[in-house]
């Protein structure tokens, strides 16, 4: 009887055991990670089956040295540390096989880590990425790259910021970054086109001497805090802004410099105010500007040739003593600050050159 009670016993812990391992497992599943910091010296692949790849200090890949990254990878940023990049990275995902770059922590929150920086003269690509929790997500000071595909969201600062360099920025989803969703405040040729840039501090902010090609062409730019666009730099000869949706921002443009601008081509709707100068000299036509609560107004420091624009009727932008009949977006201005006649009568034809 007793022989018969103790292996009972001993059967009875057993399967204990087993169940209680068993549930462990299921309840606090043992992920291997990979530490990473430092130098990269020479050509090096982070694999799926070594993912994720934890960030312990700040990584610098080598000037000539290709750091690749499998879809699927997960790199994770365990402080405020910066992926460098000196040569080329090469982060290529799959429609359903994104490559992520985040925040280590449980909760994770904006600013959790620093940014991919680009400082060589290489080439890098982007695609199919999520970057997330960073301060800026993507910092390019130099080299070229090409980002399309991803999703650049939930960084503190700026979605994307370049200072410098060759970037094209298609077909991405950029939205609730702290600062700007993209900032541009240099580069050698910069092209942003295809992109949904929305609820950011800013959508799209232009800043500095811009002397190089800047094309922001058919993207939307949907409720974000302040500006859709904000022109704040001093040097637009090269950049072309056409095509372009912006929408339920606050200010749709946002016209800052004394340097002359011209915006035309684009759809500006349901924005608090369409366009608003607060300086210069300044030109806007052929643009369809409609449904929004004021569709433009000026400062008393600035002048704005405004004819040639669709305000959402054919009667023309209601003004309260140049056009008391029209049933269109009001305007301010007094006529001579805010030249607003003649308009357009139906919407444009983006195709139209």
């Amino acid at each position: 009887m007793r022989k018969q009670l103790k292996l009972f016993i001993i059967l009875l812990i057993t399967i204990t055991f087993t169940f209680l391992n068993l549930s462990s497992k299921q309840l606090f599943p043992v992920v291997n990670a990979t530490y990473v910091e430092g130098e990269i010296t020479q050509d090096t692949v982070w694999t799926l089956v070594d993912s994720p790849f934890v960030v312990s200090n700040d990584v610098i890949v080598y000037p000539g040295v290709t750091l690749t990254i499998e879809p699927e990878v997960e790199v994770r940023f365990g402080g405020n540390f910066s992926l460098i990049i000196k040569g080329t990275l090469i982060a290529n995902g799959a429609e359903n096989k994104l490559i992520k770059f985040t925040s280590e922590k449980e909760e994770p929150k904006a600013g959790d880590w620093a940014s991919i920086k680009f400082e060589g003269s290489q080439s890098s690509s982007l695609r199919y990425c999520v970057i997330e929790y960073g301060t800026n997500g993507i910092t390019l000071e130099n080299g070229a790259l090409n980002i399309q595909k991803s999703v650049i969201h939930l960084n503190s600062e700026n979605g994307i910021e370049i200072m410098n360099g060759t970037v094209e920025v298609k077909n991405n989803e950029i939205a609730e970054n702290g600062g700007s969703g993209i900032y541009i405040a240099g580069g050698n040729m910069v092209t942003v086109r295809d992109n949904t840039v929305s609820s950011n501090e800013n959508g799209v902010t232009l800043t500095g001497n811009l002397t190089s090609e800047i094309n922001i062409q058919q993207n939307k730019i949907l409720s974000n805090a302040g500006s859709g666009i904000s022109l704040e730099a001093s040097g637009y000869d090269k950049t072309v802004i056409r095509n372009n949706n912006i929408s339920a921002n606050h200010y749709g443009f946002h016209v800052l410099t004394n340097t002359s601008t011209y915006i035309t081509h684009n759809y500006i709707s349901n924005n608090t105010v369409g366009i608003f100068y607060e300086t210069g000299i300044h030109t806007a036509c052929f643009n369809d500007i409609y449904d929004n609560d004021w569709g433009m107004d000026v400062s008393a420091d600035a002048i704005v040739n405004a004819t040639y624009n669709y305000w959402g009727d054919k009667t023309g932008p209601y003004h309260e003593s140049l056009n008391p009949h029209g049933k269109g977006n009001p305007v301010g201005g007094n006529g001579v600050n805010l030249d607003f006649i003649f308009f357009l009568t139906a919407p444009i034809d983006y195709n139209n050159t």
